[in-house]
């Protein structure tokens, strides 16, 4: 897999860095790729027209800024709601993929399938297309100020659809 990407890191984990940011990672990633250590611009960088897609936990804030800004979604979920919109994200929205279908974290990730889960999201015009028209159908009105106004909008969107 080439293909160019943002990876952040936070630095206020427990988790020794080094494990997950080897020595040497910056001469092998290059061009390529921009590492960030700590705090990102998620919204900023989620708004610029050249992201193709974004691997996340899928917390709520971070799953509705993808809803806003209309770009597909690969869930990688690891405690509470997460699993739950994630699955919204694959199974109700149809607007990404989760990397694994269990309701755990327990099973360990190898990155195959984190590249054949990058590979299939991006590769996917048609989940390109429904993120961008849920964008448009929830967010119609432009993306909500707070966490609770994003909440309050999704509610109406799901409730219309219900219908």
């Amino acid at each position: 897999m080439n293909r160019p990407f943002i990876w952040v890191l936070q630095t206020n984990s427990d988790v020794v860095m080094e494990y997950y940011y080897p020595n040497g990672l910056d001469s092998k990633v290059g061009n390529r790729g921009l590492i960030i250590q700590g705090w990102a611009p998620q919204l900023l960088i989620l708004n610029h027209p050249s992201i193709g897609g974004f691997l996340t936990h899928c917390g709520w804030s971070s799953t509705m800024e993808a809803i806003g800004r209309g770009i597909p979604t690969l869930a990688w979920p690891i405690r509470g709601d997460q699993f739950y919109n994630a699955k919204s994200i694959e199974h109700h929205l149809e607007v990404g993929y989760m990397i694994s279908q269990k309701d755990d974290a327990s099973e360990i990730i190898r990155k195959d399938a984190i590249i054949e889960g990058i590979e299939k999201l991006m590769s996917d015009k048609e989940v390109h297309e429904r993120a961008e028209a849920l964008c448009s159908k929830v967010f119609k009105h432009g993306f909500p100020a707070s966490s609770l106004a994003s909440l309050k909008a999704f509610k109406g969107f799901i409730s219309q659809i219900a219908d």
